[in-house]
């Protein structure tokens, strides 16, 4: 899987889950706000939390 393709399914993975903006964040960001939302935190928080706005 190719570096593009990835952010695409991470993005896809971020949208299906509720985060909003996902075409904004980085690969990184919506790994860490789709790993805390793994762990119970809502999409905004998570979201926020990753993008260092928390």
């Amino acid at each position: 899987m190719t570096e593009d393709d990835a952010l695409r399914e991470l993005r896809r993975r971020g949208d299906a889950a509720g985060i909003h903006g996902t075409a904004e964040m980085t690969a990184d960001e919506l790994h860490e706000a789709l790993g805390k939302m793994a762990k119970g935190i809502d999409a905004d928080t998570a979201e926020q939390e990753a993008r260092g706005l928390r």
